[in-house]
């Protein structure tokens, strides 16, 4: 079961104020509330109940859209398939631009199905890590799937780390983003994206929001707050 947050993950504070109440899962039904808290002393966007790693697995089963971009074959499917391709290449430029060699260790955390490894590997990218809590179902020979719980097992070994839509989906942020850190060599580069709390969506929508995806999304980040706290 998951417990009540009493303090704030980052600074330990217990001032905190509610921005929302009782959010729901509009995706798959998880029958779980949620209020989304905002620290009064360092400004972290966190929801109210802590999930331990078993629990938040569980978030992620079969019907979660994640696991099924690769399974359906309508037409629709395969522009959806185009469109991300597109979208990450975006990230890919930026090693591109930076010209840095093709044989560097990469790891995608919060990998989904594997699109992006594979969109690498079509780059000419050929030491491609995959860490997630089920394997990728695009399967390349030379990708390599972990499980979080290995994270120790690759200290100081990436020279680059893509977090896509994977940082607002850790059970602790000031825990479980120093792990990742450790992972990282001293002149490594991170890619990072994440919903954007300031967005004028956000702003429209408030708790039916879908960038606050409660429960899986553990936090939510400002443009100047996620600098502040990186």
């Amino acid at each position: 079961m998951s417990v009540k947050r009493i303090d704030c993950d980052l600074c330990k504070s217990k001032d905190f104020k509610i921005i929302y109440k009782d959010i729901l899962d509009y995706e798959t039904n998880i029958k779980i509330k949620v209020d989304l808290l905002k620290c009064n002393k360092c400004d972290l966007i966190q929801q109210s109940e802590i999930f331990s790693n078993k629990e938040i697995e569980k978030f992620y089963l079969e019907d979660y859209h994640a696991r099924n971009y690769n399974k359906e074959k309508s037409l629709i499917a395969k522009f959806a398939r185009f469109l991300r391709n597109k979208y990450y290449q975006r990230f890919i430029d930026i090693l591109i631009s930076k010209k840095i060699p093709k044989n560097i260790k990469i790891l995608d955390f919060g990998s989904g199905d594997g699109l992006l490894a594979h969109q690498l590997i079509k780059n000419g990218y050929k030491n491609i890590n995959c860490c997630d809590f089920f394997e990728p179902s695009y399967k390349d020979e030379s990708t390599n799937y972990f499980h979080p719980n290995s994270i120790s097992e690759y200290q100081d070994t990436f020279d680059a780390i893509f977090m896509l839509n994977s940082i607002e989906h850790l059970v602790s942020f000031f825990k479980d983003f120093n792990s990742i850190v450790n992972m990282m060599k001293q002149d490594s580069i991170l890619i990072l994206e994440t919903p954007n709390f300031d967005s004028p969506d956000s702003n429209i929508f408030k708790k039916y929001w879908g960038g606050l995806h409660q429960p899986r999304h553990t936090y939510i980040w400002s443009k100047k707050s996620l600098i502040k706290h990186l």
